[in-house]
């Protein structure tokens, strides 16, 4: 049951908490490190995105299909490990054009764990709409407090993008607490693996599309503007895109 009132609060709030965050990250970044953060936080997003492979799209595609999802635990941990294998591949050949950091592939590790173990599709299943927000807030909520509390003495966008990646890892915890007891951890099924697959790539690809959409516009403008003019657009960007989240929020509630 969707408590539509709960629901649009805890995530409205999430996006204020949001806006706070960016505010705070242009006040103690400089401009050019601004936008670093978000060229790199965008990676982040896209692997996130691709390695969670978009199970809370198709979980009415299950249901038609007769699969239940307590027992799809390991099918849905093996696809996304493989795809897991393919994101990382494709940011080893971004790495021989562009140089990544150290802390951005530790990022992208810890992103990595929280796409793996991350059960907001039970949620989406069984319209508990409530619980997803509330897994966004406190992400958000942890992602602002660890930058107010770390990142004024020490400025510097791979520790903002450290701390974002984090933040993933709290919105899976809460899920995987919540949502671990619905599997029945039975063995695998490589038929219905196969079947989850051709059931969710299609959804998939296209929101892993529009993503990448947003990463070459960002590469483009990077390539041809000055760093410090790359952290105006960057702003303009990321401020939009928490705005266009809010106002599609009150639209939907």
């Amino acid at each position: 049951m969707i408590n539509f009132n709960s629901y649009s609060i805890i995530q409205n709030a999430g996006f204020l908490v949001s806006i706070l965050t960016t505010v705070l990250l242009i006040n103690i970044l400089d401009t050019s490190d601004y936008g670093e953060y978000v060229f790199f936080a965008t990676i982040i997003e896209l692997g996130f995105v691709w390695m969670t492979f978009g199970f809370e799209l198709s979980v009415n595609k299950f249901k038609k299909n007769n699969i239940r999802l307590k027992d799809l635990f390991y099918s849905i941990l093996s696809i996304r490990f493989i795809n897991s294998l393919l994101f990382f591949f494709l940011i080893f050949l971004f790495s021989l054009i562009y140089a990544v950091e150290y802390s951005i592939v530790v990022a992208l590790i810890i992103v990595f764990i929280a796409a793996l173990f991350n059960l907001n599709f039970i949620f989406f299943a069984e319209k508990s709409l409530t619980w997803i927000a509330t897994g966004y807030f406190f992400s958000k909520v942890v992602f602002l407090v660890l930058c107010m509390v770390f990142l004024k003495e020490n400025p510097s966008y791979e520790l903002a993008i450290l701390f974002f990646s984090a933040s993933w890892l709290v919105s899976t915890l809460i899920y995987f607490i919540k949502g671990f007891s619905v599997f029945s951890f039975s063995k695998i099924d490589f038929s219905i693996t196969i079947k989850v697959y051709k059931d969710t790539f299609s959804l998939s690809f296209l929101r892993f599309a529009s993503f990448i959409e947003a990463f070459l516009i960002l590469y483009i403008f990077k390539s041809h503007l000055d760093p410090v003019q790359f952290g105006m657009f960057a702003f303009i960007i990321s401020f939009s895109k928490v705005l266009s989240a809010v106002g599609l929020a009150f639209v939907i509630t």
